[in-house]
């Protein structure tokens, strides 16, 4: 998945059940993505009669060390506007080194990952369900 790109045209939509990638093996390099990098952003859907809510899941090719990795939301995508609703950290993360956190009361209408740590040369899988 390229990196965030607010005039990209076409914004994967995340669909309940579905997986929106967002990082697909990303690298390669030391801190890959870089720290500093966001993924590109998805769509949110907004349904009134159902609680909005979602789930992030990271995959590392072997241990990544230390990371952050911040869930940013915001309703106008443009760089400006995406705030951080959710961090995920090492300690989330099993032996197999996938980490996953879940977010409840989302409204906004996009979201987009960014790489804020990661200490680590490996690549990495990321998703939003």
């Amino acid at each position: 998945m390229p990196e965030y790109n607010a005039a990209a045209t076409s914004k994967p939509n995340l669909t309940t059940g579905y997986a929106s990638a967002v990082w697909n093996a990303e690298g390669p390099g030391k801190g890959s993505p870089p720290a500093g990098n966001e993924s590109q952003s998805i769509s949110l859907p907004r349904d009134p009669t159902a609680p909005n809510c979602l789930s992030v899941q990271v995959e590392f090719s072997g241990d990544p060390g230390v990371f952050q990795i911040d869930l940013q939301t915001a309703d106008t995508d443009a760089d400006k506007y995406y705030v951080t609703k959710a961090s995920l950290a090492e300690d989330e993360m099993n032996d197999a080194f996938v980490a996953r956190m879940e977010v409840t009361s989302i409204v906004a209408k996009y979201a987009r990952l960014k790489m804020i740590t990661l200490t680590n040369d490996v690549t990495v899988i990321a998703k939003i369900f």
